[in-house]
């Protein structure tokens, strides 16, 4: 997406990039009991020209599994088209359940460049 023009954008400025959508969770915490929840979640991402991104997420609370509705949001910057980096500030669990506390997240991030044959 990074180096492409959208066929409804000119290349320049800031974009917008939205997903709504229904998110299924099904856990076996190993209790005897199984556990899921299907609840709607929007996502939000602004793009600059240069490609750096703030992109937001949140996703309505499940009275029964959810301390708190998940909320995410995450600054994005490419330092090149295969190397960029993230940080950002999430209450999701590792499972995707939403807490009660928040935590801040760094990513580094390398894509392995690969051709139109599927070769290195």
């Amino acid at each position: 997406m990074g180096g492409e023009d959208w066929e409804w954008s000119g290349g320049v400025g800031t974009r917008m990039l939205g997903s709504l959508g229904l998110l299924y969770l099904e856990c076996d915490p190993d209790i005897g009991r199984d556990w899921s929840l299907t609840r709607p979640f929007l996502g939000l991402e602004f793009i600059g020209a240069g490609g750096s991104a703030l992109g937001l997420e949140y996703r309505w609370k499940d009275s029964d599994l959810d301390q708190k509705a998940l909320f995410s949001a995450v600054l994005r910057y490419p330092f090149s088209e295969q190397v960029e980096a993230e940080l950002g500030v999430t209450n999701a669990s590792p499972i995707g359940l939403g807490l009660s506390d928040r935590d801040v997240f760094v990513r580094l991030a390398y894509t392995i460049p690969l051709t139109a044959g599927g070769g290195w």
